[in-house]
């Protein structure tokens, strides 16, 4: 499995410390992510309601984001499940069906398998954490 974390996602790590408020704390979450790179494929932060209240708070130098996003495998998700509780979010979702999944991110698996080198029968997990 390729370990390293690339520019753009040290990018979004930045955008999630950026994003730390009320339960949510970003410094944790990137913490824990990078201590644990082996359980997880991509990381993203956005909005699930309102998309442009990020422009408001932009000025304030903060990144207003209440979602998370994390690829990982059935096989990961046992031991990155444990830390995530620690993380005090209001919901969290699972989806595990790939076919659902590679329509949500607009196809790519054969991308990601190759990029990891993972085998053709991996079953990916989608987990959303949602704050409020």
């Amino acid at each position: 499995m390729k370990k390293e974390i690339n520019e753009t996602q040290e990018i979004i790590f930045r955008l999630i410390e950026k994003a730390t408020f009320n339960q949510m704390d970003g410094y944790q979450i990137v913490s824990d992510l990078k201590r644990n790179r082996n359980l997880w494929y991509v990381v993203h932060i956005s909005r699930e309601f309102i998309p442009l209240i990020i422009l408001r708070d932009l000025i304030f130098d903060t990144y207003h984001a209440d979602c998370i996003y994390i690829l990982t495998d059935k096989k990961k998700l046992k031991k990155l499940l444990p830390i995530i509780k620690k993380w005090r979010y209001d919901t969290i979702n699972l989806i595990d069906n790939n076919n659902c999944i590679d329509n949500l991110i607009g196809g790519g698996f054969t991308w990601i398998k190759e990029e990891f080198k993972l085998p053709l029968s991996t079953q990916f997990v989608l987990i959303k954490l949602w704050w409020d």
